[in-house]
């Protein structure tokens, strides 16, 4: 037999004390019952976490993984790299668009064979047209 008692106290008195006696052979069932339901519980929510886990693994790390090692090879100056992502959400969308990562040889080739004169004109406007006056 297993005896508790605890006191009740409400606005900081103690109003009651409460005594509950219980039997060894109920508390064992008890635990064994709460057992049997929580250990099922525990498994389907590892089961669960280890989907999710996965599926953001597929979804989400591998693409970016992807993405970064095509960024590696272009800051190295190999820009024959190829992104392989074939999805269609946020990351699956920016890397359809192919023509930037395309196109960068010959953007990068049209740059450096631009001189010196030719980019003042391209990013600044005349001085004459900066120093014109009224």
């Amino acid at each position: 037999m297993l005896s508790v008692s605890s006191q009740i106290t409400v606005h900081y008195k103690v109003r009651v004390y409460v005594i509950i006696h219980k039997s060894e052979s109920y508390l064992t069932a008890s635990a064994n019952s709460l057992s049997a339901i929580a250990y099922p519980t525990l498994a389907l929510i590892f089961a669960a976490a280890f989907v999710v886990l996965a599926l953001f693994t597929y979804v989400v790390y591998i693409p970016i993984r992807k993405i970064t090692h095509a960024a590696d090879e272009y800051s190295k100056g190999n820009f024959d790299a190829k992104i392989d992502v074939h999805s269609n959400d946020e990351i699956g969308i920016k890397i359809s668009l192919r023509r930037v990562p395309m196109n960068m040889p010959l953007e990068i080739s049209r740059q450096r064979s631009m001189t010196i004169p030719t980019m003042r004109s391209v990013i600044l406007p005349p001085r004459s047209t900066i120093w014109q006056t009224n």
